[in-house]
């Protein structure tokens, strides 16, 4: 997850920032609509509008500008943090680890 640095250098709106965080968690866009109750379309027209924002076309190159970010700005050992933590939580990025 993207540290409060990350948001204030990027002007989302407070619901583009509800889609980008479900996205990061691996939703898909089906699943962030239901979860917002908003259509689909709408979910991709925010998602493009994030992309534009950051500067990017696509998903990869999102993720791609959110770890440069991360690392640069909060550092190595803060994104293996993350990195791991997304392990942990398995695919779907929800899941906790169960003992």
């Amino acid at each position: 997850m993207p540290e409060d640095v990350f948001f204030s250098h990027y002007h989302f709106t407070p619901r583009e920032k509800e889609v980008l965080l479900l996205y990061i968690q691996g939703y898909s866009r089906k699943e962030i609509a239901k979860r917002l109750g908003i259509s689909e379309n709408t979910v991709k027209v925010h998602l493009s509008s994030i992309y534009n924002e950051v500067g990017v076309s696509n998903r990869e190159d999102f993720f791609k500008v959110l770890k440069e970010y991360q690392v640069t700005q909060v550092g190595y050992h803060s994104f293996l943090f993350s990195v791991l933590s997304s392990l942990i939580k398995g695919d779907d990025g929800v899941r906790e680890l169960s003992t």
